[in-house]
């Protein structure tokens, strides 16, 4: 790792004080591909001017949309069993 200009690193990956040292001055950024950086040491990096990367906000369009289908979905089926109960209650 020494010798490179930035870390590309997953949420899995601890970016703490020793791995820095060993990857050594010429470091200039660390990215995430995770939405949060609890993984990075934000200080450390900051005393060594090291810009981080990460992705926020990525997934909450598409998390809202799912949560709203779903709801359209539970909502379909209840009228479905619903209909289904008062049409086998009409013979």
């Amino acid at each position: 790792m020494k010798g490179k200009d930035g870390i590309f690193c997953f949420l899995t990956d601890k970016i703490n004080k020793e791995l820095l040292d060993e990857a050594g001055s010429q470091l200039k950024v660390v990215s995430t591909f995770s939405v949060g950086y609890d993984h990075i040491d934000v200080k450390e990096c900051k005393q060594r001017n090291i810009k981080i990367g990460y992705t926020p906000n990525v997934l909450t369009e598409a998390t809202a949309e799912l949560t709203v289908r779903k709801l359209f979905l539970v909502n379909f089926i209840y009228t479905l069993s619903s209909m289904k109960m008062f049409l086998s209650n009409q013979t």
